[in-house]
This record gives structure tokens, sequence and C-alpha cells, in this order.
């Protein structure tokens, strides 16, 4: 059972991780989906963390973290 990954809800996430508030992954998710209002800085690939059932809107936090450390300057940008 050790593949099924850590699914958290934006509020529980952002409550286990304070540093990302929760208006800041509520933006991160409109700006993923609507990227001609995306003037920031880039979400590209955050889809990739979020699970999507209905309404709900779940973060894969073991892909979050592998999301952002790939956002870094010079890693995996060629």
């Amino acid at each position: 059972m050790s593949d099924i990954p850590a699914l958290l809800s934006v509020k529980e996430f952002t409550r286990k991780h304070p540093s990302f508030p929760e208006a800041t992954i509520r933006d991160w998710l409109f700006k993923s989906r609507n990227p001609d209002v995306n003037r920031g800085w880039p979400v590209k690939g955050f889809e990739s963390c979020v699970i999507r059932a209905g309404r709900r809107i779940l973060i894969d936090e073991n892909q979050f973290f592998t999301w952002l450390k790939s956002r870094q300057p010079g890693v995996g940008h060629g």
C-alpha cells in the first residue's frame, strides 16, 4: 500500500505546511488552469500535483515538493 500518494485537501495541505498560505495555493490552482492571467511566478506543471475529483481538489504532497524543487533556477531548465 506504499504506492498510495499522500493526498490532502487545500485546507489540510496549508495547515500541514503553513509556509504555503491557502490563498497562494488557490492562486496557483487558478493560474495553472488559466495561463493567460499568469503574469507572476510561473506555475507551469502545477497541475501534475493536483487531483480533481468533481469539485474536490486534492494535492499530492510528494508530487508538490518535487514540482517545487523543479521550479528552482538552474534545475531541469536545459
